[in-house]
């Protein structure tokens, strides 16, 4: 999942992701290997943490397929 991507990528750990938005490692890495779709605080989190790091994350990057 780009969004994820975006911040690991900024320097940021899977880890330390998790920890600044209060879920746990395991759920930061279903949702970025697209296992799992963010529940509504996680993606606002993920959306936040971007924004402080002075990223653009879209809801596009959430999405691993567009359905067809």
């Amino acid at each position: 999942m780009k969004a994820i991507r975006k911040l690991i990528d900024s320097g940021l750990t899977r880890k330390q992701i998790a920890l600044t938005i209060g879920v746990s490692e395991q759920a930061i890495g279903m949702v970025a290997r697209g296992q799992r779709w963010p529940s509504r605080s996680t993606f606002a989190g993920i959306v936040r943490l971007g924004e402080e790091r002075g990223l653009v994350i879209l809801a596009k990057d959430f999405v691993t397929e567009l359905p067809n």
